[in-house]
């Protein structure tokens, strides 16, 4: 499923970044890698969405959070 279908609460692990080089060296910046085990703090209609990873609280738009593939925990 894709980051952007995931609900408030749920516990990920992220599978796959369908972007281009850019994207997956900003979300590694981030601490995000293939593997990274998360938890959805806000995921809403509008707005970012906010996922917690390792100690850290990070907002991501939607459209970067559409292409990235996650399973549940």
């Amino acid at each position: 499923m894709l980051l952007s279908d995931v609900k408030n609460g749920d516990k990920i692990k992220l599978e796959s970044i369908n972007g281009g080089v850019c994207m997956r060296n900003r979300l590694i910046s981030m601490g995000l890698f293939i593997g990274s085990e998360m938890e959805v703090i806000t995921s809403s209609g509008q707005g970012p969405i906010v996922i917690s990873v390792q100690d850290s609280r990070l907002a991501l738009g939607h459209n970067m959070a559409r292409k990235m593939t996650v399973s549940s925990l």
